[in-house]
């Protein structure tokens, strides 16, 4: 089908206007304060690695990424 492709953009596209805003609400808010900044910052940066490690394991295949008809 047709539809899935817009789709798949729109929900890529959601997702990065919501990691964006969620990293600006940390930079804000938690990397912010002095007490808390280089524990904050190695934890964030802990989970970007383990976000970016599953992206790139799962996108191995990269099956999913030229046929998004079956992955929807």
């Amino acid at each position: 089908m047709e539809w899935t492709r817009p789709l798949s953009l729109v929900l890529v596209a959601l997702v990065a206007v919501l990691a964006l805003g969620a990293a600006v609400e940390i930079g804000r808010t938690t990397l912010a304060s002095a007490d808390y900044a280089v524990v904050s910052g190695a934890a964030l940066a802990f989970v970007v690695l383990v976000v970016a490690g599953v992206t790139a394991f799962g996108a191995k295949n990269r099956q999913w990424l030229q046929n998004p008809d079956s992955y929807w």
